[in-house]
């Protein structure tokens, strides 16, 4: 196979990849309490109701996959299934995931429901789902497989 056989092949990943997820999605703004006025466009699951994301496709943070740009759910236990179902879709189309760690608390969050307020919390809620800790220094950097 030759380097332009493996870069067609792999934009063809990419284009599919990311046509699969606009397929099973819808787009929607939503709001974190940080930026009350400010909506970031993410994509709601037609599936997993309750669970959004950002998803961009060999973007310049990670060229070799899918950037995690924000996950989300508005529905407990859905962001846990809305990333099993992303992780599928990489080992479907053989891409990577790779994603910092930021948590946000979305605007009108439920009191009683628990908050991963602090990224090391987050970043176990990741390694519990198979994602590696690749963090530098203060920056807390996921990646998968």
């Amino acid at each position: 196979m030759t380097d332009g056989e493996i870069t067609e092949n792999f934009a063809e990943r990419i284009a599919s990849a990311k046509e699969c997820w606009e397929e099973h999605t819808t787009p929607e703004d939503f709001y974190f309490e940080a930026f009350k006025k400010t909506p970031f466009p993410l994509r709601r699951h037609k599936e997993i109701k309750g669970g959004l994301a950002e998803l961009k496709f060999a973007h310049e943070r990670n060229p070799e996959g899918i950037w995690l740009s924000m996950i989300v759910a508005d529905v407990a236990g859905d962001a846990s299934n809305l990333l099993s179902w992303i992780v599928n879709l990489a080992d479907k189309f053989g891409l990577t995931i790779a994603g910092e760690v930021n948590p946000m608390r979305p605007l009108n969050w439920a009191a009683g429901r628990t908050w991963p307020r602090k990224a090391d919390q987050l970043l176990e809620w990741y390694k519990k789902r198979n994602f590696r800790d690749v963090s530098n220094g203060a920056i807390r950097r996921i990646e998968y497989p």
